[in-house]
């Protein structure tokens, strides 16, 4: 009973603090956006259509992100409102989990770091002599993500280790299906990636950007590429994939039948999206 009753967890000032500063910054910064476009006659410029087809792939991967996160946020809300015990659910330690306002937090601190990239980015003038673009305002989004990427992997105990870590053990879990049983926190995580899917090509996009150094010159010829062609279908197929393994898996142990029909809807989502490949 200690397990399933939902304990009541401390909630911190300097959170809630610190999600209103963020929020703020997010509503500024998108202000501030928008006036400089206006500004500046940004859409007027003759290298607008090429900034947006380099430059919005790049930006929208942290879109996608802050989307996603706010929408679990509300998630996390509706679950405490109506006392639905997800730390019991999910598998957390009590006390552990994370409350809407900490999701909140760091919604809005990464919103608000992706922004001032997106600020200081907003440059369509290059260098005359060279046609290259200034390079640290050209890094600012990488190194966001690198940032992200090492905070995410980060052993000390900041920013909610014990959540980063869960997050990344069920990661592992659900690249490595059917191998392991699956738990209710392995499928939920792999059904959340079958709709991020263009955010994973985002991060393919940003290899090829930053690795074949179209960054300094803001072009797009990625999609010239074959081994780009290649790994955009492989990318968006992985989520459904490991879902489709998931549900071999649970057939296997539950012999539900029901998880026969559900991996037959992931199989064939899998044909439709190479179809669409061949198409593209």
């Amino acid at each position: 009973m200690n397990q399933l009753r939902p304990k009541s967890k401390k909630e911190r000032h300097s959170t809630s603090f610190g999600t209103g500063f963020f929020a703020g910054c997010t509503a500024a910064l998108i202000l501030a956006l928008v006036l400089i476009i206006h500004a500046r006659n940004i859409l007027d410029k003759e290298g607008r259509v090429q900034y947006m087809e380099s430059m919005f792939p790049v930006y929208s991967l942290f879109g996608f992100m802050v989307l996603h996160m706010l929408m679990h946020a509300g998630n996390v809300y509706f679950w405490r409102r109506y006392r639905v015990n997800y730390s019991f659910i999910f598998g957390f330690k009590q006390g552990t989990e994370l409350g809407f306002r900490e999701v909140l937090f760091l919604s809005f601190g990464l919103a608000t770091l992706a922004l001032i990239s997106v600020v200081s980015n907003l440059d369509m003038e290059m260098d005359p002599k060279t046609g290259d673009y200034k390079a640290l305002t050209e890094l600012l989004t990488l190194s966001l993500l690198l940032l992200v990427i090492i905070v995410l992997l980060c052993p000390f105990n900041i920013l909610y280790r014990s959540s980063r870590f869960f997050l990344l053990r069920t990661l592992f879990r659900c690249i490595c299906a059917p191998l392991y049983k699956v738990k209710f926190q392995d499928f939920y995580l792999a059904d959340q990636f079958t709709s991020e899917v263009q955010a994973f090509r985002s991060v393919e996009y940003y290899i090829c950007h930053y690795g074949w150094g179209d960054f300094k010159l803001r072009q797009n010829t990625c999609k010239s590429n074959d081994i780009f062609n290649t790994f955009y279908f492989i990318v968006a197929v992985v989520p459904y994939w490991s879902r489709l393994l998931q549900c071999v898996r649970r057939f296997h142990d539950e012999k539900d039948p029901m998880q026969g029909y559900n991996g037959l809807k992931y199989f064939l989502t899998i044909v439709a999206v190479y179809e669409d490949c061949l198409w593209a």
